[in-house]
């Protein structure tokens, strides 16, 4: 049996900002009138990161991911990219699944080229052992 974790029970090792910019854990992100749980990260900056420490516990993470404008969002195990791409505002939910075994911290970044708030959602945001 796989053993799940919810990454908001994880606390944050670190959020790195541009000039404005928050992470918030939300209990009610709705998507096609079904309320979810998740990570929201909001930037008003070109760029927003948050970071957590998984010390190498975890095999595989996964989640929805949505925007309510277009970004590019990276997904980053000890320095390597383990995933990256631009999310789309008004679209379909994006599935990531991605290995991370043996990584120490994995972090989130959003980036875009403009200084209006950008945000978003992981959703049901889950670690496997």
């Amino acid at each position: 049996m796989v053993e799940t974790t919810d990454l908001l029970g994880l606390s944050a090792t670190d959020i790195i900002k541009g000039s404005y910019g928050s992470v918030d854990v939300s209990n009610n992100i709705t998507i096609k009138g079904q309320s979810h749980s998740g990570l929201v990260m909001r930037s008003g900056g070109e760029h927003l990161t948050i970071k957590y420490r998984l010390n190498k516990a975890y095999e595989e993470f996964s989640t929805s991911l949505m925007a309510s404008e277009t970004l590019h969002v990276t997904i980053v195990g000890d320095g390597t990219p383990l995933w990256q791409g631009h999310v789309l505002s008004n679209s379909n939910p994006v599935d990531i699944n991605i290995s991370t075994k043996n990584v120490q911290n994995l972090e989130f970044r959003i980036d875009h080229d403009t200084s209006f708030s950008r945000t978003a959602y992981f959703i049901n945001p889950l670690l496997s052992k």
